[in-house]
């Protein structure tokens, strides 16, 4: 097994938003040698400050809680609680606090072995199969503006945003990428903040999958923006499949690799990123 995580910093951004842990950067509570990554996406509205920060701060307490809460619910409620006690000890404000949030990691059951993936907030799950095709689980916002873990800490910013966004669903949309590299839209699936958790779990039995992948929403911000101004936006089906083409290119900093090689890719074609891009994966063999 093998994991990794590779980061890219938006093109107008002065700060990256996004950040990642992974088993090679052990931490005192995480079993030796168990694969697992961690991404946290920082909010870019003004009125959330130090997001950057922030998101450094959620990963962190991620890392420090992934291997001690079997419950996907306990462990978010711990990680929320432990960031914001990083948080005050350093005397920010509570909004930097505001990222989405994606773990992975392989979890046990009645002896088999799985790749527990989730998300709180936007962001992809993708897992390949042995067959070379991708299922993908595309989380989004019907208001444009995700609900973070960090609203859970205080019900009058939950209360607003239920209130100004109609509760504000989110929408898993279910892909398939077969291996020649078509793509298609299975289903949709939403859920609602008034009455429903957010919170996005999927299991990939590792029997099944060669990767397991988490990514940050900056897979749909990859532009080219023509000479007439105009913007060509990559499919983001088209960016996961070139991402997670690794070929027999598994050991070492083996997504840090592809990625420089998708980096390469884009500026051939005049494609940017318009937004930080963070991806994570577990390789399962």
């Amino acid at each position: 097994m093998n994991n990794d995580v590779g980061i890219r910093i938006g093109r107008d951004h002065l700060f990256c938003e996004d950040f990642g842990r992974y088993s090679r950067l052990l931490h005192a509570d995480v079993p030796s040698g168990t694969p697992y990554v961690v991404l946290a996406d920082g909010c870019s509205d003004p009125l959330s400050p130090d997001t950057n920060i922030g998101a450094m701060l959620l990963s962190l307490a991620a890392e420090n809680q992934l291997f001690l809460h079997d419950s996907p619910d306990e462990l978010h409620q711990a990680v929320m609680t432990t960031a914001d006690y990083y948080r005050t000890s350093m005397k920010l404000h509570p909004q930097c606090l505001d990222a989405t949030l994606l773990t992975a990691r392989i979890i046990k059951s009645e002896n088999k072995r799985f790749i527990r993936a989730t998300a709180y907030g936007d962001g992809i799950i993708a897992a390949k199969r042995k067959d070379g095709s991708i299922r993908v689980y595309n989380v989004v916002f019907e208001s444009g503006r995700p609900y973070y873990l960090n609203y859970n800490l205080d019900p009058s910013r939950k209360s607003k945003m239920v209130e100004l966004f109609g509760g504000n669903p989110n929408v898993v949309h279910d892909w398939m990428i077969a291996a020649d590299g078509t793509a298609l839209h299975m289903q949709a699936d939403g859920l609602n903040i008034k009455s429903e958790n957010p919170l996005v779990v999927k299991h990939f039995p590792i029997e099944e999958y060669d990767f397991v992948a988490i990514m940050t929403d900056g897979v749909h911000r990859v532009v080219r923006v023509n000479e007439d101004g105009s913007e060509v936006i990559m499919p983001f089906t088209e960016a996961i499949e070139r991402l997670m083409n690794f070929g027999a290119a598994r050991a070492g900093v083996f997504v840090q690799r592809r990625m420089n090689l998708f980096e390469r890719h884009c500026r051939q074609n005049k494609f940017q990123f318009f937004d930080d891009l963070s991806v994570g994966v577990i390789y399962c063999a």
